[in-house]
């Protein structure tokens, strides 16, 4: 945590007063700035947090209620978030698609219907790769070589990470260290070797093809969600990176896939949850 840049303390809101302890946060790119307004309206001094220190935006908050020590937990919250905001509220009954980058690359779909709905099982992750960048031509050409078919799976997985880093470092000339996807994106290992990072920013990208792809398929306005052991570890980047801009990138259908939401799905074992449900729904 970095020292308060700025105080706020002492300023009153001129609105009405608020029925409890209020959280109040700048959210930028590198530092989130956290504050407390109170039911009277006095804000607290205003605290910095360097993003880069936490895992996620919730972890940061907590940090800050912990060391803040309020009366009692604040009852709601406006945060201010650098970045885009154009709606996308997920259509209702419209189909929902999940893409789940593993060890593999799972791709399925949820159709709702008057009688509950229906899961689709696939094979979506076995797509064909297409490159949106002559930098992505060329390490799939590269990829070719050695593969008799580039899917998606061969860069969005975690053997895919490491295909990905491996072909850019062949490309650049310069010998490739023995990374395990974990250590890709680690950002620890971004600071000793910054090919790591492009890698990750990579990966973010074409994900977002991908999902993008995935979402028009199904006509899938109900949102696509995202699964799987990797995402879920490097979220904040993920929403910093190109995911999205490439994700609308439809020509002529970006307003229509603009309009979809994207979601990490952040719960540890969410495949337990949807085999209890459907334990219960059958039982």
């Amino acid at each position: 945590m970095s020292s308060v840049e700025d105080r706020i303390a002492g300023d009153a809101l001129p609105a009405k007063r608020i029925s409890g302890f209020g959280l109040i946060g700048d959210i930028g790119a590198t530092n989130a700035r956290f504050a407390l307004v109170q039911p009277g309206g006095q804000i607290s001094p205003a605290h910095v947090y360097a993003l880069n220190d936490y895992a996620s935006l919730p972890e940061a908050i907590e940090t800050y209620l912990r060391e803040e020590k309020p009366t009692e937990n604040p009852v709601q919250a406006v945060l201010a978030v650098a970045s885009p905001v154009s709606g996308g509220a997920p259509v209702k009954d419209a189909p929902v698609g999940v893409i789940g980058p593993g060890t593999g690359l799972g791709v399925s779909a949820f159709v709702p219907s008057a009688t509950g709905g229906a899961m689709i099982a696939g094979e979506g992750g076995h797509v064909t790769m297409a490159p949106a960048t002559p930098q992505e031509s060329a390490l799939l050409d590269l990829m070719r070589t050695r593969f008799d078919h580039v899917s998606a799976e061969r860069v969005l997985s975690g053997p895919g990470l490491v295909n990905l880093y491996n072909a850019l470092c062949e490309l650049a000339g310069t010998p490739a260290a023995s990374y395990s996807a974990e250590q890709i994106t680690n950002e620890s290992i971004w600071h000793a070797d910054p090919r790591t990072r492009e890698v990750a920013a990579l990966f973010c990208a074409m994900l977002g093809t991908v999902a993008g792809n995935l979402a028009l398929t199904l006509g899938a306005r109900g949102g696509i969600y995202i699964s799987g052991g990797i995402v879920p570890r490097m979220s904040g980047f993920l929403a910093q990176s190109e995911f999205r801009a490439r994700f609308e990138a439809k020509g002529r259908l970006n307003p229509y896939v603009a309009a979809v939401p994207t979601y990490v799905i952040i719960c540890p074992l969410p495949v337990l949850l949807g085999a209890a449900a459907l334990l219960l729904h059958e039982c």
